[in-house]
């Protein structure tokens, strides 16, 4: 887990509690891969594509085709665990 979410809650370091579904609505926090690549990002849909975007202004806005082979839904994030 990197700090794309901290205003989310989810900080670098927290494990993250994830549902598994392959489906998604507008606004939810999602656990994805992209290319073998696994990430946590806010989803929305745009036209054809889908608009994952992160909290932390260092990471880009990723745009992907709906239908990509290129693009995973893992599941929906339902929590966050934190060491101290």
């Amino acid at each position: 887990n990197d700090d794309s979410m901290n205003s989310k809650g989810i900080l670098k370091g927290d494990l993250v509690l994830a549902r598994r579904q392959h489906t998604a609505k507008k606004g939810e926090i999602l656990v994805i891969a992209i290319k073998n690549e696994i990430l946590i990002r806010q989803y929305d849909m745009k036209g054809y594509n889908v608009i994952l975007s992160s909290d932390n202004k260092k990471f880009d806005i990723l745009k992907i085709k709906r239908n990509s082979p290129d693009l995973q839904i893992i599941g929906k994030v339902i929590g966050v665990m934190r060491k101290y």
